[in-house]
């Protein structure tokens, strides 16, 4: 038949290395040679021969190198047993058990049976840059080293060896995972040993940093001789330097041998090697020297100093430890910049014991707003209540301006509470007794001898100064209102029902009753007791 033909074609046309390069390409990826490969040596050989478009659907051999006299899969299988090998299956064969079939392309087939792999056009590879956040290809392969010696070395011999000490510090490091493997953990080797948890840890840490340096072979023997004797505190030098990357810990080894750096040195030389790293944008013309590394943090502190006196000191530090030309041009040039901010500054001249506080206001320590209090209630006047002053506040602290006639009169600051905060010309009238008036024990619905206990004590009146008509009185709503039409009469607290069946119109509208903080501060309480 005529795919019978084309097979035989795909047979003559595409065999050897190239069949298996090409037809790799026409199938799926997901069914792509590196699927079958492992870590083992044998599997990595294949693979990389498959890469080199080796002999595959030709020869007899498995990817495996296997004598199985099959094939590779080109396309999505069935599925298969463990210890099968996979098989190719053509087009108008008869399937095996191994399962699988040949996907050929839609698209071009005619070419590529005419012209064969030609067709396909050259073999293109995209390179994959390293990744930020993966570990490079094979991380993980190379197994640690054993040491040979602690192997074979029991438990007890090497607690011997480090109750004595015997052998140099980071050689006795090595043997506390193993110990930790036998269930030795570090507080029973600090019991049997002496070597306390917090050694411990410092020699393990240290090690990690010594092996990196003799792993890079560029540090010599004479300086590694200055990190192995014991009781050199070469385990608190080199411990510092574990955040840092290779060659910097070679740089650091190097500098604190050349300088004789203690352990308190070595700790803010690493710190500050680890800083130049972190400031990418402040760390122009320092390289990563240790001693660039050091004057650019000397720099820093420079330029955080409150005295021009403590500042210099910094500077001439940073001059003294900078290590290239470039970083000590940037270096003068900051000190020159120093000199200029202090230039004519009154801290100069004074003892520098003298300091400022700083306190920045919430947005709700200055949410409060006076109010005019005009007196009693019972003894305030209409006149009183129509002359009142008011205010306008603004800016960033609220400041407040008084209008109006009667300025001397008292006032009293309420936090803007909503009700507050709406009302355009607010009054307060004081209450010496709550329980002794009786529109408030209606108003507050005190009912029992509790209730009016809870009311005893003062209380403002806070209410808004606009007229209201006959018409606009709501029988829900507590008013103040002149208990006669004389301009002098007293004001009265009243509700809207008793206002409409006396005709009388009111000259305030109460907002709430506002009482002062509770011992108790309970403030779930207080907020009932002050509303109407």
């Amino acid at each position: 038949s005529a795919f019978t033909a084309r097979t035989r074609m795909l047979g003559g046309t595409l065999s050897g290395g190239q069949a298996g390069s090409r037809m790799s390409r026409a199938t799926s990826p997901a069914m792509s040679a590196p699927n079958v490969c492992g870590n083992g040596s044998t599997r990595q050989a294949a693979c990389r021969s498959l890469s080199q478009r080796g002999n595959i659907l030709g020869g007899s051999k498995d990817l495996l190198g296997n004598n199985s006299g099959s094939g590779l899969i080109l396309g999505p299988g069935t599925g298969r047993p463990p210890g099968k090998a996979q098989k190719l299956v053509l087009p108008g064969s008869r399937p095996s058990n191994a399962g699988g079939r040949l996907i050929i392309p839609d698209k071009n087939i005619e070419k590529i049976l005419a012209e064969g792999a030609a067709a396909l056009g050259p073999e293109e590879v995209t390179p994959t840059g390293p990744s930020m956040y993966r570990p490079p290809a094979g991380f993980m392969d190379d197994e640690i080293k054993a040491n040979e010696q602690l192997e074979a070395m029991t438990p007890d011999a090497m607690l011997n060896k480090l109750r004595s000490r015997t052998g140099r510090w980071h050689y006795l490091a090595k043997m506390l995972p193993y110990l930790l493997r036998a269930g030795y953990d570090s507080s029973r080797v600090d019991e049997m040993t002496g070597i306390t948890p917090l050694e411990q840890s410092r020699w393990a840490v240290g090690a990690t940093v010594y092996d990196t340096l003799v792993d890079s072979g560029v540090v010599p023997e004479e300086v590694m001789s200055k990190f192995d004797a014991n009781g050199t505190d070469a385990e608190g030098k080199l411990g510092p330097f574990r955040f840092l990357p290779q060659d910097m810990r070679v740089e650091a080894a190097l500098y604190i041998v050349l300088k004789n750096l203690d352990v308190t040195a070595c700790d803010l030389l690493a710190r500050s090697m680890k800083e130049w790293e972190r400031r990418v944008n402040e760390r122009q013309r320092f390289t990563s020297l240790p001693g660039d590394c050091l004057a650019f943090k000397f720099l820093r502190d420079a330029f955080e100093c409150r005295r021009l006196e403590d500042a210099e000191a910094y500077m001439e530090k940073a001059l003294d430890t900078a290590a290239t030309d470039p970083a000590r041009e940037r270096l003068r040039e900051a000190l020159e910049k120093l000199r200029r901010l202090y230039q004519g500054s009154v801290s100069q001249t004074a003892s520098g014991s003298a300091s400022l506080s700083v306190l920045r206001l919430d947005p709700e320590e200055i949410g409060f707003r006076p109010v005019p209090m005009l007196g009693a209630l019972g003894q305030a006047t209409l006149s009183q209540l129509t002359s009142a002053p008011s205010t306008s506040q603004g800016g960033a602290f609220g400041t407040f301006t008084i209008s109006g006639q009667g300025a001397a009169c008292d006032w009293v600051a309420l936090p803007q509470w909503k009700p507050l905060a709406m009302m355009r010309l607010p009054i307060a009238l004081f209450v010496a007794d709550c329980s002794a008036v009786q529109a408030i024990l209606l108003g507050t619905k005190a009912k029992t001898e509790e209730d009016r206990r809870r009311l005893n004590g003062s209380a403002l009146i806070v209410a808004e100064r606009s007229p209201v008509g006959l018409s606009d009185l709501q029988e829900d709503t507590y008013y103040l209102a002149p208990v006669s039409e004389d301009v002098n009469a007293k004001l009265a607290l009243v509700d809207g029902s008793q206002l409409k069946s006396r005709g009388i119109a009111a000259a305030a509208t109460v907002a709430f009753l506002a009482r002062p903080a509770a011992r108790e501060h309970d403030h779930k309480e207080n907020e009932n007791q002050m509303q109407i």
